[in-house]
């Protein structure tokens, strides 16, 4: 099994799948060898990336920086450690005296108090 993360690991942030990776993930598919992605990213913006690349047949995705995870053999998703809403916002309330940007993924759409280089 080969599992690999996707920003600037199989691909530098922002930009597309090179060929040559392209490659080395259907050779690994010919020998029978399984290959998966893990991003912190929800799990449709992880499916919306690998229909951009064409590359639609990975085995499994580890999503939400592990608390989503889809197998594409037996079609199932299954999810972990899901926050409560007051928990979330209890969070929300402590971080608010550092600088930053809480971002929230909920129902495919990103949650966020501004719109930063980060969530861009």
């Amino acid at each position: 099994m080969v599992v690999c993360d996707i920003d600037n690991t199989l691909v530098v942030k922002h930009h597309a799948l090179t060929k040559k990776a392209k490659e080395v993930i259907r050779k690994l598919h010919k020998r029978h060898i399984v290959f998966g992605l893990a991003s912190g990213r929800s799990l449709a913006e992880v499916r919306r990336l690998l229909h951009r690349w064409g590359l639609e047949d990975v085995d499994m995705l580890i999503c939400m920086n592990g608390s989503t995870l889809w197998d594409n053999l037996t079609k199932e998703e299954e999810t972990y450690y899901k926050l409560k809403k007051e928990w979330i916002r209890e969070i929300i309330e402590k971080m608010s005296v550092f600088t930053c940007n809480p971002v929230i993924y909920r129902n495919d759409c990103i949650y966020c108090k501004e719109m930063d280089e980060v969530v861009k």
